[in-house]
């Protein structure tokens, strides 16, 4: 059975929500609620795109103060446009209701991922500063300080990793210096020591905030801790923080001394701004491309099962080969035990490593990731340098002689020649045991190591040909492998892939579906109509965009362009005006069982039979239209 949207209407809140955006966009989950407000994943009705509406929380949204600042704070927010900063597309009022439209971020927090997973990499820590830092300097550069950076604020796409600082829900313009009423405002864990006074801050507050942020995702633990706010407002304020080199000693010393530095108790101590502190990490920047964080253990992990099982097939050969050489002597047969003992255990690590691969892979895909993802993960890199077929032939011939010979080499008295080799130079007895233990080694390591070198050569030149019939299959199956009976309800809640008309009018259907069996009987033609009015919206979508592209055409034609112009925006009304319709339709099937009449249903579903009419009309007369040839 596929979800509907019915639940989260169900809600008073989310209701009076739709019921004023209805006909722009369309509410699909609840995503999460704070003190601030709720958060609600909508669909753009017009551009058919994923959205995110927070809604101030109606507690608050009642005080007239909350709410205008609020609005603009959000309206500050919205002038920041960077790849590092989600946009605000939109910032309404409606009665008591204020609310801001954000674009959709498919990931999660940094906070839920420090929580599951521990500290990040020191790649992904050094990533994060720089990001964060970019994002930082564009907003302080418009005069706009996020007064709570913090993980819970700090976005991670899943696809590519970045991340996006969100939520400026109590950003403030710089120049705004009226003191909270209410008392300062900000998280306690994360406060700089000025504003944790109630004093006027600036970006270097938020630098801090950063450094604290840095702090907590390379260590896992924040510079401070405490129960209690006050007690870590105190903290912040009179204690130093331990160099974050010693709980990170793999941090390189210049991301720690500049985290250091953004910890500094005074602001005059800390960085001047947030392009300072991206030109003290500049020197330590690694440029590394982002990767998807939860596929790249995936990748590592198999990558080591492949190098040590590639070792186990070598360190067998190489053993057969040398017992081959010494014939059927006790000797060869301990050569061939030795050798498949040491495979096996070479074989069976490659398996773990396998093994947590694919665990890993599971994890990912009930985390969002899809299989196609996943199989490109996996594919090969193309920086793959190409090699010779001779120099690998020549490896390889040079290992098996080597191997074969083996057994002649060792037989050669290296003792005794070494022993009067000493005497006449005069050099002790014991440098000359060294001496032939150390070319003992090199005659039996010499076959291993070029055999894996002419090994490697040989697959690094013909990975293009064994990807298609070897490589690309072995992806594939463990893909499935991994994606076996994975619980569908555990992947991470995306947007609705229907347009938005599909989906009201199939949440109009299970709707009547759900009704008491009167209810049911008295509105049996509601979910034909709905489904009628649907299938006109698709049409009107489709006019929509033919008169887009017509538009674009007649650029240089202005009185085609002003008629065209007309028509399109003509159509797009008559669009939203028809999706709205099926919006409230939908909104009052669901609070009918709640209602003690029908008539306010009833009047809806009038008026929605007159839309339905009037947009098959207007739709039987353009098609009229277009069919009359235009008299000369």
């Amino acid at each position: 059975m596929r979800d509907t949207s019915s639940d989260v209407l169900r809600d008073p809140v989310a209701q009076s929500l739709q019921r004023v955006v209805a006909g722009r966009f369309s509410i699909e989950r609840e995503l999460g609620r704070g003190g601030m407000g709720i958060v609600y994943l909508a669909r753009d009705v017009r551009l058919e795109r994923p959205v995110a509406i927070k809604l101030l929380a109606p507690e608050l949204s009642a005080r007239d103060d909350m709410r205008r600042r609020f609005l603009s704070e959000a309206r500050a927010a919205a002038r920041c446009f960077h790849p590092h900063i989600v946009p605000v597309h939109a910032v309404e009022e409606h009665g008591d209701l204020a609310l801001l439209v954000m674009a959709w971020v498919r990931g999660e927090s940094l906070a839920r991922r420090l929580r599951r997973d521990g500290p990040l990499p020191t790649a992904d820590v050094r990533r994060l500063a720089r990001e964060m830092g970019w994002a930082l300097a564009y907003a302080h550069e418009r005069g706009v300080v996020h007064r709570d950076v913090k993980p819970d604020n700090i976005l991670v796409e899943d696809v590519s990793g970045r991340f996006l600082l969100t939520d400026f829900g109590i950003a403030r313009l710089a120049d705004d210096a009226q003191t909270p009423v209410h008392g300062v405002l900000g998280t306690a864990r994360y406060m700089a020591p000025e504003q944790a006074l109630g004093e006027v801050v600036d970006g270097r507050a938020d630098l801090y905030a950063l450094g604290v942020t840095l702090h907590l995702a390379a260590t896992g633990r924040a510079p401070f801790e405490g129960d209690a706010p006050a007690a870590l407002l105190a903290q912040h304020a009179t204690q130093p923080p331990a160099p974050i080199a010693t709980r990170a000693p793999r941090l390189s010393p210049v991301l720690a001394q500049a985290i250091d530095r953004c910890l500094a108790k005074a602001p005059n101590d800390r960085f001047a701004s947030a392009e300072a502190f991206l030109a003290a990490i500049a020197l330590d920047d690694a440029q590394e491309a982002p990767t998807a964080p939860h596929l790249r253990p995936v990748r590592r992990h198999l990558t080591e099962a492949a190098t040590v099982l590639g070792w186990a097939g070598v360190v067998y050969a190489t053993g057969m080969l040398v017992a081959f050489a010494e014939g059927t002597g006790i000797g060869a047969s301990i050569t061939r035990s030795v050798v498949t003992s040491l495979a096996t255990l070479m074989g069976v690590f490659a398996g773990i490593r396998g093994g947590q691969a694919l665990y890993a892979a599971r994890r990912a895909l009930r985390l969002g990731h899809s299989r196609d993802e996943l199989d490109t993960a996996l594919a090969p890199s193309d920086l793959v340098a190409e090699t010779s077929l001779r120099s690998a032939t020549t490896w390889l011939g040079a290992g098996a002689l080597l191997a074969l010979a083996n057994p002649t080499l060792t037989n050669v008295d290296f003792a005794r020649f070494l022993e009067r080799v000493a005497e006449a130079v005069g050099v002790p007895l014991g440098v000359g045991a060294a001496i032939e233990t150390l070319v003992g080694l090199t005659i039996t390591l010499a076959p291993l190591l070029c055999l894996a070198k002419g090994g490697t050569q040989l697959v690094s030149r013909w990975r293009a040909t064994l990807e298609r019939p070897l490589l690309a299959p072995a992806r594939r199956l463990f893909t499935r492998l991994a994606a076996w009976r994975v619980p569908m309800h555990a992947a991470r809640v995306l947007p609705s892939s229907d347009r938005t008309e599909l989906r009201l009018d199939r949440d109009v259907a299970a709707a009547v579906a759900a009704l008491a069996p009167a209810q049911r009987a008295q509105f049996a033609d509601v979910p034909a109509l709905a489904r009628e009015l649907a299938e006109q919206i698709g049409t009107l979508r489709a006019d929509v965009a033919r008169l887009a592209g017509e538009l674009a055409e007649a650029a240089h034609d202005s009185a085609a362009h002003a008629t065209l112009h007309a028509a399109h925006t003509e159509r797009l009304e008559r669009l939203e005006t028809a999706i709205a319709a099926l919006e409230q339709l939908r909104l009052d099937i669901l609070a009918l069982p709640s209602e003690t009449a029908t008539g306010t249903l009833t009047l809806q579903v009038d008026r929605v039979h007159d839309i339905a009419r009037r947009v098959a009309a207007q739709l039987d007369v353009d098609r009229l239209l277009a069919r009359t040839p235009t008299p000369t």
